[in-house]
């Protein structure tokens, strides 16, 4: 028994040093508040105005709006605990958790500060707040590349909700021949690599998005690997620009060449068809006039394409007018329709009343005739080709929609390029001067294309 006496008294001396020492504040009231009992760590954050902590009133402590709630807890008959938050005065006005264990007798109490634990919270809302308001998708992977959160961002670049996408693996948002990607930015994260680079991801409706994406690891306090916060910002229309403003520099150099082209070669070449000419005259020998016929045909198709070069080089500077593009459409109705009649096809006119654009009226009627026989050469007989204006917002649009097969998709990006053509005979010049005059008129050429035909749409800003 004495050893049991011993032990006893050891873990009584034991449970009241630990009482005594807790770092959040541990005292006893009596039903009306007064401290009968504090530990030390009560007389640090709470110090009495006077000499001992156990004769001042616990009450005194709180604010005037939490008062009432804890006279009440203090004073009720037990034995049920109360979790309570509190303002409590500590040389400022703090939030506290308190634990009320009351008794017939008393109340036992522990408050603990909250402040980091408010300041915590703020932080992680603001930066909740933050991540929301991102236009990058922010979102955080696991080490084995599953989602574990998802942005407002992110499910307006991916496409899928949050339900959708948290707890899933990250490969949804792969292409199909992305796997070695996928299996290396898993690696990466079980690394606790950071890592920044560019890559194309789809959407749920299968679209391609262009993203950087840059990686961080995330760690909890003792700094395990969690996993890695990820933020992807969709560059699909910074890559468009990239390659519009390649296309643009190419437009301008080939435009430079096409103006010495036309002048250092064109000459010679009147001069070799005017020998040939005079050649097929003097010979009577049959076989002679074929190579002849042949040697003239060629020399026609060279002038021709010589021709698409002098309207690539000229005109740069051309002066521009406040016009309507209705009435400079109207000017070349005849011709547009007899062009249409003679390939046995129809143009259809629907030609709104729009504002003005500042434009080179001839410029403007070889970019309607380039788009119209390109047009027209895309259908079969019988086809019908439209040609509309219609006012939107600052900008006036002219689109010229055809009813051939559309345009394949590996070709798309290569419209405008000099010497690329669909067509057999052609060579890509009418189309590219279209998008030299567009240039120079700071307007915007786009194609819409599928299997019912294909719309070209110039985007004219509207004048002042």
């Amino acid at each position: 028994m004495a050893g049991s006496d011993n032990v006893y008294r050891f873990r009584a001396r034991e449970w009241k040093n630990f009482v005594k020492n807790l770092t959040d504040p541990l005292f006893v009231t009596d039903k009306e508040g007064m401290v009968l009992w504090a530990n030390d760590a009560f007389r640090r954050v709470f110090p009495p105005p006077d000499a001992a902590a156990e004769r001042g009133s616990f009450l005194s402590f709180v604010h005037p709006e939490d008062l009432e709630r804890l006279r009440y807890d203090l004073a009720g008959p037990g034995p049920a605990a109360v979790s309570r938050e509190a303002r409590l005065w500590a040389e400022d006005w703090v939030n506290f958790a308190l634990d009320i264990y009351p008794t017939a007798e008393c109340s036992y109490c522990l408050a603990r500060d909250l402040t980091r634990q408010k300041t915590f919270e703020e932080e992680k809302l603001q930066l909740l707040s933050v991540a929301e308001a991102s236009l990058d998708a922010i979102y955080a992977l696991d080490t084995d590349g599953h989602i574990r959160s998802w942005n407002r961002a992110a499910v307006s670049i991916f496409g899928y909700t949050e339900e959708e996408a948290i707890g899933r693996g990250v490969e949804i948002l792969a292409l199909p021949g992305q796997k070695e990607e996928i299996d290396a930015v898993i690696q990466l994260i079980r690394q606790g690599a950071s890592y920044g680079y560019e890559t194309v991801r789809q959407r749920k409706n299968h679209e391609l998005v262009s993203l950087f994406i840059t990686m961080a690891p995330i760690r909890d306090s003792h700094g395990v690997l969690l996993g890695a916060s990820v933020v992807a910002r969709d560059i699909t229309a910074l890559q468009k620009q990239k390659l519009e403003m390649a296309r643009l520099d190419r437009l301008n150099t080939f435009a430079e060449l096409a103006s010495v082209i036309s002048h250092e070669v064109r000459n010679p070449m009147t001069t070799i068809g005017g020998f040939l000419q005079m050649l097929q005259k003097k010979t009577g020998d049959k076989k002679q006039l074929e190579y002849f016929s042949i040697m003239s045909e060629e020399l026609k198709r060279v002038n021709a394409i010589l021709g698409e070069f002098i309207t690539i080089g000229k005109n740069k500077e051309a002066k521009r007018e406040k016009q309507s593009l209705k009435s400079i459409i109207f000017s070349m109705t005849p011709l547009l329709e007899a062009d249409a009649a003679y390939q046995g096809k129809i143009i259809k006119f629907n030609i709104k009343d729009t504002a003005d654009v500042v434009v080179n009226a001839n410029e403007i009627r070889q970019l309607l005739l380039n788009l119209t026989r390109n047009g027209l050469e895309a259908m079969e007989p019988n086809g019908i080709l439209q040609i509309k204006t219609v006012s939107k917002e600052n900008k006036v649009v002219l689109s010229v929609k055809d009813s051939g097969h559309g345009i394949l998709e590996e070709n798309l990006e290569k419209l405008g390029t000099a010497f690329f053509s669909t067509k057999e005979s052609g060579t890509g010049l009418g189309l590219y001067v279209c998008y030299e005059i567009v240039q120079r008129h700071n307007a915007t050429l786009n194609v819409i294309t599928g299997a019912d035909g294909s719309t070209f749409m110039v985007t004219f800003p509207a004048a002042v």
